[in-house]
C-alpha cells in the first residue's frame, strides 16, 4: 500500500491542493455545526474556542498528521447532546453537510461553469457542470448567449451566437 505522503514528491500540486481542500472543508463543516449550535442557544463550542477555522483546534494534531501521511482526517466540535428539541439537534447536525454542499457548488461554479450576462435581456445566468453533458446545452441558453461544449474549439467557455 502506497502512503498518501508519497504524492508530495510525485505530484506536489495534487498533494497540496488535496490537503488544503480537505482541511479547509473540515474546518468550514465543523464551524457551521458550532455556529448553528451557538445561534440555537448552545454555547459549548464557543466557550471551548471551537468557533474557529483553525485546523489545529478543530481537527487536532492527530487528524492533521493522519491527513498528511494517509490522506484522510476528521474534525469535531463539542455540542450538548441532551437538548430535548429534535428540531434543534437536526439543524445542528445538518449544518455541516449543508456547508459541504455549498462549498461543492462554489467550487463547481469556478471549475466547470461560470456566470454570464445575456447581451439582450441583461439577466445573469449561472452555468454549472453542463460541459459534461453535451445534450444539455439547450438548457444553458439565454437569447444570444449559449454554452460551447469542450469538444468544440473553446474548452467549456460561454460564447455569443
Amino acid at each position: 500500500m502506497e502512503l498518501f505522503i508519497t504524492k508530495l514528491f510525485e505530484q506536489p500540486a495534487f498533494y497540496i491542493s488535496t490537503v488544503a481542500s480537505f482541511a479547509g472543508s473540515i474546518c468550514v463543516h465543523e464551524y457551521c455545526h458550532a455556529f448553528v449550535a451557538h445561534h440555537l442557544g448552545d454555547d459549548t463550542a464557543k466557550e471551548g474556542g471551537f468557533m474557529t477555522l483553525n485546523p489545529l483546534k478543530v481537527m487536532g494534531w492527530m487528524s492533521i498528521a493522519t491527513l498528511l501521511i494517509f490522506g484522510f482526517s476528521w474534525g469535531a466540535v463539542p455540542v450538548k447532546r441532551e437538548d430535548p428539541s429534535r428540531l434543534r439537534r437536526s439543524a445542528i447536525s445538518l449544518a455541516g453537510p449543508l456547508s459541504n454542499l455549498a462549498l461543492l457548488g462554489i467550487v463547481a461554479l469556478f471549475l466547470k461553469g461560470g456566470v454570464c450576462c445575456c447581451s439582450i435581456c441583461g439577466r445573469w445566468r449561472i452555468h454549472l457542470l453542463l460541459s459534461l453533458v453535451p445534450d444539455m446545452r439547450s438548457l444553458c441558453q439565454c437569447h444570444s448567449v449559449s454554452f460551447q461544449h469542450p469538444s468544440n474549439s473553446s474548452p467549456g467557455r460561454l460564447g455569443h451566437h
